[in-house]
């Protein structure tokens, strides 16, 4: 129940709406499957082994709205319009599956990750293994594609107390109960004590944070620095 209740936490932290578990994803066909994407590796006091964090990714724009006929039923199956002439009645004992392919709802839900989602692969491949500093690269370069990605924004969040550098301990699993101390982590990557830029993030407070807080506290501090410059132009 523990790990449940962990697991429903980390929505906020991802910034995302569905995620799942490794258990859960094992059970699910290939076709479910194909529509989630890994985004963590990471372990927790109620089960050290490390386990996968999956979300479903989600999109309410660009989607066409059309009215329905006045007998469609919620949950009915509307389909892609080159589908249109199949009959989904031979499907319906087969499982679920023709739904990912034949759905348009479902469908379309993803239709703005085909270019985005094997950058993503390449830097959580390269976060796994510990280059994180290509990790950072493609992690950039998903945000070009997608800027408010909420996984993208934690693996970057995350790999930003360690500038870019895999601790000697790092193992491919993040332990989702680690409070970051910035203390321990300089004395153990040998950090300099060059201080930050005025305009940047404090680690203190963005260690509190989930990532997209942290961005929105951004956004506010800059508001504020922008208010006291138009007040000193008057």
């Amino acid at each position: 129940m523990q790990y449940t209740y962990k697991l429903a936490k980390l929505c906020d932290y991802y910034d995302e709406q569905i995620i799942l578990s490794e258990r859960l994803y094992a059970l699910m066909s290939l076709k479910a499957r194909n529509t989630l994407r890994k985004i963590d590796v990471i372990c927790v006091k109620e089960d050290l082994e490390p386990a996968g964090v999956f979300a479903f990714d989600l999109s309410f724009t660009g989607q066409d709205c059309e009215e329905l006929s006045e007998d469609h039923e919620i949950g009915d199956l509307i389909k892609l319009a080159e589908y249109e002439t199949i009959n989904i009645e031979s499907f319906k004992n087969k499982g679920v599956d023709y739904m990912f392919t034949l759905d348009r709802d479902i469908v379309g839900l993803q239709h703005h990750i085909t270019e985005f989602s094997p950058i993503f692969r390449q830097a959580f491949k390269c976060y796994l293994q510990g280059d994180w500093d290509g990790a950072g690269e493609n992690i950039e370069r998903c945000l070009e594609l997608w800027d408010t990605d909420g996984p993208s924004l934690a693996l970057r969040y995350y790999m930003r107390f360690y500038k870019f550098q895999s601790p000697p301990t790092w193992n491919g699993c993040r332990d989702a109960d680690e409070v970051l101390d910035l203390e321990a982590i300089r004395k153990q990557l040998n950090y300099d004590d060059t201080p930050p830029p005025e305009d940047a993030e404090d680690p203190e407070t963005a260690s509190n944070e989930s990532p997209s807080k942290s961005k929105k506290s951004k956004l506010s501090r800059q508001s504020a620095k922008d208010s006291k410059r138009a007040s000193k132009a008057k």
